[in-house]
């Protein structure tokens, strides 16, 4: 499952993730077991999506964009320093809910679009060529937030979103599906990191190295 969403009520859901994850325990007892939820909605809907014993696994995920904390179209530092203030106190409070429930939870999506301003304003912004000035800085900031709760065994660990290697989405509308890491509805570059992204894959390198050695 991936980021389940509460629509009728709080029971129903719990009903249905604690049916589903014993199912899966009973298939793989071995195996970590967790829902894929984003965790943006607050204590309450975390509990619910997290406190079945079947789940042993906390998730969370960040979008700054998509949640509306980081204006693409600002070339100043204050939306990408709002939208890491932002994740600071979603990575506090995620650590808590999880501490609570006595289970490790990950950051298991993150992402950030390339620069959006400019010469690289509107469809631009999606080109493998545009400049990664505001998503580096984002992603340093989740390598230091959390490879320092890491530290102190709040949380076990990221994965970013996503890495699209030599590929590279069309340059003309076509019908043809391009997988650079983006599903099928979302425009393809929007997060997707390319071999070519040096500074980008130097800190998810560093980060990995020292979460390893954690």
């Amino acid at each position: 499952m991936n980021e389940p969403q509460i629509i009728e009520s709080y029971d129903i859901m719990f009903k249905w993730i604690d049916e589903s994850a014993k199912y899966v325990s009973s298939l793989a007892p071995r195996h970590l077991v967790t829902t894929g939820a984003e965790a943006k909605n607050g204590q309450q809907w975390f509990d619910v999506m997290h406190k079945s014993p079947y789940i042993t696994l906390a998730s969370s995920h960040f979008w700054p964009l998509n949640w509306g904390y980081y204006n693409r179209t600002d070339p100043t530092e204050t939306s990408i320093d709002y939208s890491i203030l932002k994740l600071d106190e979603f990575v506090s409070n995620v650590a808590n809910w999880s501490g609570a429930l006595n289970k490790p939870v990950g950051l298991f999506e993150y992402g950030m679009m390339r620069d959006n301003w400019g010469k690289w304003s509107g469809l631009n912004g999606y080109s493998p060529d545009a400049p990664a000035t505001h998503r580096n800085k984002f992603y340093q900031a989740v390598a230091d937030k959390i490879s320092s709760r890491i530290a102190d065994k709040q949380f076990v660990g990221a994965a970013f979103w996503a890495y699209a290697g030599i590929a590279r989405p069309p340059k003309k509308p076509t019908t043809d599906i391009s997988w650079v890491g983006d599903p099928p509805h979302e425009p393809p570059g929007w997060y997707s990191i390319y071999d070519k992204d040096d500074e980008t894959l130097g800190i998810i390198r560093e980060f990995s190295k020292n979460i390893g050695a954690k």
